[in-house]
């Protein structure tokens, strides 16, 4: 199936290029930086080149997952133009699952998606304890705790933030073997 759109986006490459694209600042300015996005779907702005939106290109990814705005936590988005067409690129969690779409920025199409299970063989429990142990802070001492299952590179990871006097703790707990992967403290 891929080598037919071979011939369709060489024919519309012709067509673009003999055409004037008008940058928008703000959307260069987002594309230029690599990463992840934390912001909300509607700060960011649509090249004029696009016929899709970042809000449309999301609800379109998260119906296709087949769940609800207020269900996805995470959302992470940019707008990539260094392929061979620009698209953007979602990602976002329900659960213990992570979502990944690839949704082209001028037909609003599905290119990639990528559904992957995060599982852990610590609880939530078990990282917490790990991390208040290891900073040496009893529970009922503490301020603003969140526990967020999460991968990175692959592996199960627990990302520990809390408060505790005028210090501010960030771990991250491997969630098979419980060590402490990332530890900061900050005043």
């Amino acid at each position: 199936m891929k080598k037919l759109w071979i011939p369709l986006l060489a024919a519309a490459l012709v067509l673009l290029a003999g055409c004037e694209r008008k940058e928008n600042n703000a959307v260069g300015a987002l594309s230029e930086n690599a990463g992840a996005y934390s912001r909300s779907a509607r700060q960011v702005e649509t090249p004029a080149t696009s016929a899709v939106t970042l809000d449309k290109a999301l609800r379109t990814a998260l119906t296709h997952a087949g769940v609800t705005r207020e269900n996805a936590y995470k959302i992470e988005y940019e707008l990539d133009r260094d392929d061979l067409f620009p698209h953007y690129d979602i990602s976002f969690k329900v659960g213990n699952f992570t979502y990944e779409y690839e949704i082209h920025a001028e037909t609003g199409a599905i290119l990639e998606r990528e559904k992957e299970r995060v599982q852990a063989t610590l609880s939530r429990d078990d990282a917490k304890e790990i991390a208040f142990a290891h900073a040496g802070v009893q529970e009922q001492n503490l301020r603003q705790v969140e526990i967020e299952l999460d991968t990175e590179n692959g592996a199960a990871v627990y990302e520990v933030t809390f408060r505790s006097g005028s210090y501010e703790y960030e771990y991250e707990i491997h969630a098979d073997t419980g060590a402490i992967l990332k530890f900061q403290r900050e005043r």
